[in-house]
C-alpha cells in the first residue's frame, strides 16, 4: 500500500510540475536520457494531461557520450559504453509501436533545420516551425536562439564511425 501511495504521490508532484513549466506551451520537449526508464510512468501522466506524445530518439556517437561521461562522472569507458546501450535498447523497446522518430545528434548540431522539418514531417507535427524564410522579427529571433542553442560550440567530444568502428570496447 505505502509504494502505492508513493507511486501517487510521485505522479502527482510529475504533473504538477509539468503543469507549472508547460501548462501555457502548446508544444515542449522533455529531454532527459534517463527518462527512459521511466517512459511508461511518463507516458501516463502526459496522456492524464491530455498531452499528445510523440518520441524522439536522438542517437549519438556512444564514443562522445563516454567522453563527456568520463569527464563529467570519471566514468570508465567500458562502463560508459555499457550505459549508452542500456538506455538506447530501454528506449527503443518502451516506444516501439509509437509515434517516434529516430535522429543522429551530430545531424541536428550540424543542420538542425533539415532535421526539425523531418521530425515535423514524420511525427505530424504542423505547428511548430514555418517552412522556408521568414523575416517576421519574432522568428528571427527563434533562428538565432536556435543557433546558439544547437551550435557545434557546446559539442566537446566528436568522435567518427571510423573511431567507432576501430575501437575494440564498441
Amino acid at each position: 500500500k505505502l509504494k502505492v501511495e508513493r507511486i501517487d504521490f510521485y505522479k502527482q508532484q510529475i504533473s504538477r510540475i509539468l503543469q507549472e513549466e508547460y501548462d501555457v506551451s502548446k508544444f515542449f520537449v522533455l529531454k532527459e536520457p534517463r527518462i527512459t526508464r521511466l517512459i511508461f510512468f511518463y507516458e501516463e501522466i502526459l496522456n492524464s494531461l491530455n498531452v499528445k506524445v510523440r518520441y524522439v530518439l536522438p542517437i549519438r556517437n556512444p564514443l562522445s557520450v563516454a567522453a563527456s561521461l568520463e569527464k563529467r562522472n570519471q566514468m570508465r569507458l567500458e562502463s560508459s559504453l555499457l550505459l549508452w546501450l542500456r538506455y538506447q535498447l530501454e528506449a527503443e523497446r518502451a516506444t516501439r509501436g509509437r509515434n517516434r522518430v529516430f535522429i543522429v545528434y551530430e545531424d541536428l548540431v550540424r543542420d538542425w533545420r533539415s532535421v526539425l522539418y523531418r521530425l515535423c514531417d514524420e511525427l505530424s507535427i504542423t505547428s511548430l516551425y514555418p517552412r522556408g524564410e521568414s523575416n517576421k522579427e519574432k522568428d528571427v529571433l527563434k533562428i538565432i536562439e536556435i543557433n546558439n542553442f544547437l551550435s557545434s560550440k557546446y559539442q566537446h567530444h566528436n568522435f567518427t564511425d571510423k573511431q567507432l568502428k576501430l575501437n575494440p570496447l564498441v
